[in-house]
């Protein structure tokens, strides 16, 4: 049983002449072809069609997000910031290990590069264990800064550091 989508095939002249062609080089024929009725529920829909769906088609949805650890952090945009809890919600729900979501509050500016958040859903948990190079790093989210694109930066620092070794960044 192949669910096609009826946007696209309705009737079975809606497919292209080869796909025809293939479908019955696989004894698919026209009689195969019928209409069922499949009800899709929130569980069936990706994070990202489901927040698309949910917010102003007029504006750009939420773009991405970071993982660390338990915690999914975003940086929302200003005209979706009315929709904080509900973008919360849909994060917990689906992504995967996600207890905490957090939303950045200010830009960067001091010496130690962490900035403030705020929890839009889940706990209010921000010490977390990141899985990054065959190492465990567990971290504040609230103190520290932790960028998941420095990955590579990560794994050089760990090449110097031995079994045993503690690593303090001062």
């Amino acid at each position: 049983l192949a669910y096609l989508n009826p946007a696209l095939i309705k009737n079975w002249c809606d497919f292209e002449p080869a796909t025809i062609t293939d479908l019955k080089d696989h004894d698919l024929l026209k009689e195969h072809f019928h209409h069922h009725n499949l009800q899709i529920k929130y569980e069936n829909w990706k994070c990202e069609e489901i927040l698309k769906a949910i917010l102003p088609v007029d504006k750009e949805a939420v773009t991405g997000y970071s993982i660390i650890g338990h915690i999914v952090h975003v940086n929302l945009r200003e005209h979706t910031l009315d929709y904080k809890s509900i973008i919360g919600e849909v994060l917990l729900d689906k992504v995967k290990n996600c207890k905490t979501v957090v939303n950045k509050l200010n830009q960067i500016d001091n010496t130690y590069r962490n900035f403030q958040v705020e929890v839009i859903a889940g706990e209010k948990e921000f010490v977390t264990n990141v899985k990054e190079n065959k190492c465990t790093f567990v971290l504040d989210f609230s103190k520290v800064y932790w960028n998941t694109r420095l990955c590579t930066e990560h794994e050089r620092v760990v090449t110097f550091i031995n079994k045993g070794d503690i690593l303090f960044d001062v």
